[in-house]
């Protein structure tokens, strides 16, 4: 029996990835959930509990576990005329 492929390998992983849920979409949508949570939560600590933003992000975003593959590129501005936050990641 003949070994398949390099080629044929490629294009089976390149057809199944996006069937799987490995597509570039389910990670943007990963993203727009990680940052709009943490901007979400920074918010309500921060502008309605009268939290330190450092101490809100250390306590609330930094130690969930979920956000561990992420809290270190998220970037967060703090706008407190308009009583905003943004969160990004890596930007």
């Amino acid at each position: 029996m003949k070994a398949p492929s390099l080629w044929a390998s490629l294009t089976v992983i390149a057809f199944c990835g996006p069937l799987t849920g490995c597509s570039s979409s389910a990670l943007g949508d990963a993203a727009r959930t990680a940052t709009g949570y943490a901007s979400h939560v920074l918010c309500d600590d921060v502008y309605l509990g009268g939290q330190d933003p450092l101490v809100a992000y250390e306590e609330r975003i930094s130690s969930m576990p979920a956000m561990r593959p992420v809290v270190w590129t998220m970037r967060r501005a703090f706008d407190p005329v308009r009583h905003e936050v943004t969160v990004s990641l890596a930007g």
